[in-house]
Protein backbone atom coordinates (compact mmCIF):
# COMPACT_ATOMS: atom_id res chain seq x y z
CA UNK A 1 0.00 0.00 0.00
CA UNK A 2 1.19 3.38 -0.93
CA UNK A 3 2.16 5.83 1.77
CA UNK A 4 -0.41 8.04 1.06
CA UNK A 5 -2.91 5.59 0.88
CA UNK A 6 -2.16 3.95 4.62
CA UNK A 7 -2.40 7.49 5.88
CA UNK A 8 -5.89 8.06 3.84
CA UNK A 9 -7.25 4.26 5.51
CA UNK A 10 -5.33 5.15 9.10
CA UNK A 11 -7.51 8.55 8.98
CA UNK A 12 -10.61 6.89 8.04
CA UNK A 13 -10.37 4.77 10.91
CA UNK A 14 -9.67 7.14 13.36
CA UNK A 15 -12.93 8.77 12.16
CA UNK A 16 -14.92 6.06 12.18
CA UNK A 17 -13.68 4.85 15.98
CA UNK A 18 -14.82 8.89 16.51
CA UNK A 19 -18.02 8.42 15.48
CA UNK A 20 -18.54 4.92 16.64
CA UNK A 21 -18.58 5.62 20.74
CA UNK A 22 -19.28 3.10 23.16
CA UNK A 23 -22.33 4.03 25.78
CA UNK A 24 -21.03 4.30 29.38
CA UNK A 25 -22.00 4.38 32.67
CA UNK A 26 -25.07 2.08 32.17
CA UNK A 27 -24.63 0.49 35.71
CA UNK A 28 -24.88 4.30 37.10
CA UNK A 29 -21.76 3.71 39.04
CA UNK A 30 -19.90 6.30 37.60
CA UNK A 31 -21.45 8.88 40.00
CA UNK A 32 -19.56 11.86 41.48
CA UNK A 33 -22.27 13.82 44.22
CA UNK A 34 -22.08 17.74 43.91
CA UNK A 35 -24.58 19.70 45.10
CA UNK A 36 -25.75 21.95 42.34
CA UNK A 37 -27.95 25.00 44.33
CA UNK A 38 -30.01 23.18 46.73
CA UNK A 39 -29.47 20.17 49.41
CA UNK A 40 -31.31 17.82 46.77
CA UNK A 41 -30.28 18.60 43.73
CA UNK A 42 -26.79 17.60 41.84
CA UNK A 43 -24.99 18.42 38.96
CA UNK A 44 -26.45 16.31 36.29
CA UNK A 45 -23.17 15.96 34.22
CA UNK A 46 -21.15 14.27 37.43
CA UNK A 47 -24.22 12.51 38.37
CA UNK A 48 -25.01 10.64 35.19
CA UNK A 49 -21.79 11.19 33.61
CA UNK A 50 -23.29 9.96 29.41
CA UNK A 51 -25.94 10.63 30.31
CA UNK A 52 -28.67 13.29 28.75
CA UNK A 53 -31.41 13.79 31.14
CA UNK A 54 -35.04 15.73 30.99
CA UNK A 55 -35.67 17.18 32.53
CA UNK A 56 -32.31 18.81 32.79
CA UNK A 57 -31.68 18.87 36.07
CA UNK A 58 -30.95 15.59 38.55
CA UNK A 59 -32.12 15.45 41.98
CA UNK A 60 -30.36 13.46 44.69
CA UNK A 61 -32.69 10.57 46.93
CA UNK A 62 -35.97 12.76 46.70
CA UNK A 63 -39.25 12.86 45.35
CA UNK A 64 -40.93 15.02 43.34
CA UNK A 65 -43.58 18.32 44.22
CA UNK A 66 -45.85 17.42 41.05
CA UNK A 67 -43.08 18.20 38.19
CA UNK A 68 -41.10 15.31 36.72
CA UNK A 69 -38.43 14.47 38.04
CA UNK A 70 -34.78 12.58 37.73
CA UNK A 71 -33.11 11.09 41.12
CA UNK A 72 -29.97 9.37 41.71
CA UNK A 73 -30.60 6.85 44.37
CA UNK A 74 -28.57 5.71 46.91
CA UNK A 75 -29.58 3.71 50.37
CA UNK A 76 -30.88 7.03 51.87
CA UNK A 77 -33.35 7.65 49.24
CA UNK A 78 -36.35 8.85 50.78
CA UNK A 79 -38.76 8.08 47.48
CA UNK A 80 -39.71 4.71 48.41
CA UNK A 81 -37.01 3.00 46.37
CA UNK A 82 -33.39 1.79 47.06
CA UNK A 83 -30.52 0.97 44.86
CA UNK A 84 -31.16 -2.12 43.11
CA UNK A 85 -27.62 -2.88 41.89
CA UNK A 86 -24.41 -1.41 43.57
CA UNK A 87 -24.53 2.24 44.82
CA UNK A 88 -26.29 3.84 42.61
CA UNK A 89 -30.02 3.78 40.53
CA UNK A 90 -31.82 5.56 38.64
CA UNK A 91 -35.60 6.78 39.85
CA UNK A 92 -37.68 8.37 37.13
CA UNK A 93 -41.35 10.04 37.81
CA UNK A 94 -43.82 11.50 35.30
CA UNK A 95 -45.19 14.56 36.32
CA UNK A 96 -48.30 14.13 38.83
CA UNK A 97 -49.75 18.23 39.12
CA UNK A 98 -48.28 19.91 36.88
CA UNK A 99 -48.32 20.00 32.75
CA UNK A 100 -48.13 16.62 31.48
CA UNK A 101 -44.23 15.74 31.44
CA UNK A 102 -42.58 12.76 31.60
CA UNK A 103 -38.95 11.78 33.02
CA UNK A 104 -36.46 10.79 30.66
CA UNK A 105 -32.63 9.73 30.52
CA UNK A 106 -30.96 9.54 27.30
CA UNK A 107 -27.60 8.52 25.75
CA UNK A 108 -26.20 8.78 22.05
CA UNK A 109 -24.01 6.03 21.03
CA UNK A 110 -22.98 2.86 18.92
CA UNK A 111 -24.95 -0.42 19.71
CA UNK A 112 -22.44 -2.83 19.68
CA UNK A 113 -22.05 -4.83 16.28
CA UNK A 114 -22.36 -8.50 17.61
CA UNK A 115 -25.47 -7.04 20.05
CA UNK A 116 -28.64 -9.37 20.02
CA UNK A 117 -30.15 -8.16 22.99
CA UNK A 118 -30.62 -5.37 25.76
CA UNK A 119 -31.36 -6.39 29.14
CA UNK A 120 -31.62 -3.98 32.22
CA UNK A 121 -33.06 -4.27 35.93
CA UNK A 122 -36.64 -2.08 37.16
CA UNK A 123 -39.33 -1.67 39.12
CA UNK A 124 -41.61 -0.39 36.43
CA UNK A 125 -44.96 0.91 36.69
CA UNK A 126 -47.72 1.96 34.38
CA UNK A 127 -50.31 5.27 34.88
CA UNK A 128 -53.53 5.18 35.16
CA UNK A 129 -54.51 5.71 31.78
CA UNK A 130 -52.30 2.39 30.96
CA UNK A 131 -49.17 3.64 29.55
CA UNK A 132 -46.37 1.76 30.38
CA UNK A 133 -42.40 2.80 30.70
CA UNK A 134 -40.81 3.47 27.49
CA UNK A 135 -37.65 2.71 25.89
CA UNK A 136 -36.49 3.75 22.50
CA UNK A 137 -33.66 4.21 20.05
CA UNK A 138 -33.48 6.46 17.79
CA UNK A 139 -37.19 7.20 18.50
CA UNK A 140 -38.51 3.55 17.44
CA UNK A 141 -39.86 1.92 19.94
CA UNK A 142 -37.83 -1.17 21.59
CA UNK A 143 -40.75 -3.86 22.83
CA UNK A 144 -38.85 -5.39 26.12
CA UNK A 145 -40.42 -7.92 28.36
CA UNK A 146 -39.78 -9.80 31.74
CA UNK A 147 -37.01 -12.56 31.80
CA UNK A 148 -36.52 -13.19 35.59
CA UNK A 149 -36.18 -11.19 38.80
CA UNK A 150 -33.99 -10.93 41.73
CA UNK A 151 -33.03 -9.79 44.80
CA UNK A 152 -30.03 -7.73 46.50
CA UNK A 153 -28.50 -7.96 49.83
CA UNK A 154 -30.45 -4.38 50.91
CA UNK A 155 -33.68 -6.44 50.43
CA UNK A 156 -34.86 -4.48 46.74
CA UNK A 157 -36.47 -6.36 44.45
CA UNK A 158 -36.41 -6.31 40.33
CA UNK A 159 -37.18 -7.74 37.84
CA UNK A 160 -34.94 -8.44 34.62
CA UNK A 161 -36.31 -7.35 30.99
CA UNK A 162 -34.72 -8.17 28.17
CA UNK A 163 -35.22 -7.05 24.26
CA UNK A 164 -33.84 -8.08 21.35
CA UNK A 165 -31.87 -5.26 19.37
CA UNK A 166 -30.53 -7.23 16.45
CA UNK A 167 -31.89 -5.33 14.11
CA UNK A 168 -30.18 -1.98 15.67
CA UNK A 169 -26.97 -3.62 15.92
CA UNK A 170 -24.04 -1.61 15.05
CA UNK A 171 -26.46 1.66 14.54
CA UNK A 172 -25.37 4.96 16.32
CA UNK A 173 -28.22 6.69 18.32
CA UNK A 174 -30.14 7.66 21.32
CA UNK A 175 -31.16 5.44 23.65
CA UNK A 176 -34.15 7.08 25.85
CA UNK A 177 -35.82 5.54 28.87
CA UNK A 178 -38.86 7.20 29.59
CA UNK A 179 -41.47 7.40 32.65
CA UNK A 180 -44.77 8.41 31.43
CA UNK A 181 -47.13 11.37 33.00
CA UNK A 182 -48.19 9.93 36.48
CA UNK A 183 -45.87 6.74 37.10
CA UNK A 184 -42.57 6.28 39.28
CA UNK A 185 -39.93 3.46 38.34
CA UNK A 186 -36.53 2.87 38.97
CA UNK A 187 -33.59 1.19 36.72
CA UNK A 188 -30.31 0.21 36.86
CA UNK A 189 -27.67 -1.84 35.27
CA UNK A 190 -28.28 -1.90 31.18
CA UNK A 191 -26.13 -4.18 29.28
CA UNK A 192 -25.78 -5.03 25.47
CA UNK A 193 -25.40 -8.56 24.97
CA UNK A 194 -24.47 -10.84 22.41
CA UNK A 195 -27.46 -13.47 23.15
CA UNK A 196 -30.55 -13.75 21.69
CA UNK A 197 -33.41 -12.97 24.90
CA UNK A 198 -36.26 -15.52 24.19
CA UNK A 199 -39.90 -14.24 22.88
CA UNK A 200 -42.77 -14.27 25.78
CA UNK A 201 -44.20 -16.97 23.81
CA UNK A 202 -41.20 -19.12 24.47
CA UNK A 203 -40.85 -18.19 27.93
CA UNK A 204 -44.43 -19.00 28.34
CA UNK A 205 -43.99 -22.53 26.94
CA UNK A 206 -40.87 -23.18 29.06
CA UNK A 207 -42.50 -22.27 32.39
CA UNK A 208 -45.62 -24.24 31.81
CA UNK A 209 -42.97 -27.31 30.35
CA UNK A 210 -41.55 -26.95 34.18
CA UNK A 211 -44.96 -26.30 35.77
CA UNK A 212 -46.06 -29.83 33.93
CA UNK A 213 -43.16 -31.45 34.82
CA UNK A 214 -43.41 -30.72 38.72
CA UNK A 215 -46.85 -31.78 38.66
CA UNK A 216 -46.18 -35.18 37.30
CA UNK A 217 -43.41 -35.52 39.78
CA UNK A 218 -45.44 -34.75 42.75
CA UNK A 219 -48.13 -37.27 41.54
CA UNK A 220 -46.02 -40.24 41.22
CA UNK A 221 -44.66 -39.63 44.65
CA UNK A 222 -48.15 -40.51 45.66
Amino acid sequence: MRPWAKISFALLLLARSGLAQGFVNMDFEDATVILAGSPDMIEASSALPGWTTYPGVVFYDTVSLGGALVALDDANAINGFIPIQGNYSVFLEGSTLYANTTASIGQTGTIPITAQSLTFFGNLSANILGQHFQVTFNGQNISYFAVGNGANGNGATYTIYGANIASYAGQTGQLLFTAPVQSESIIDNIQFSSSSVPEPSEFALTALGALLLGFRRWRNSF
